[in-house]
């Protein structure tokens, strides 16, 4: 396996559940250039169901069945920047 190098990708990285925000925070940061930290308020709270709904499916991009409790509390929003991104070439070979 040859290892890749390419340009600096952006990222956007979304952690629903606060409880572990800063663990993971310092692995963002620690990993990634932080371009904007986002926290955003309960969409349930301040939109709707329905309305959650639309941004959920507008985020994911493909039929999921339930969204489950995402965006029902407030959550927090990461854009970053992977500034050496690695790729690995290789074979998927499956059963």
């Amino acid at each position: 396996m040859s290892k890749k190098d390419t340009k600096e990708e952006l990222h956007v990285i979304m952690i629903w559940d606060e409880m572990y925000l800063q663990e993971v925070e310092h692995e963002i940061e620690s990993n990634f250039k932080v371009l904007r930290r986002i926290n955003v308020p309960s969409l349930l709270r301040e939109l709707g169901d329905e309305k959650r709904n639309q941004i959920m499916d507008a985020l994911y991009r493909h039929e999921i069945e339930s969204f489950g409790t995402k965006g029902c509390r407030p959550f927090v929003v990461f854009i970053v920047v992977d500034e050496n991104p690695k790729y690995e070439e290789g074979i998927f070979k499956g059963n």
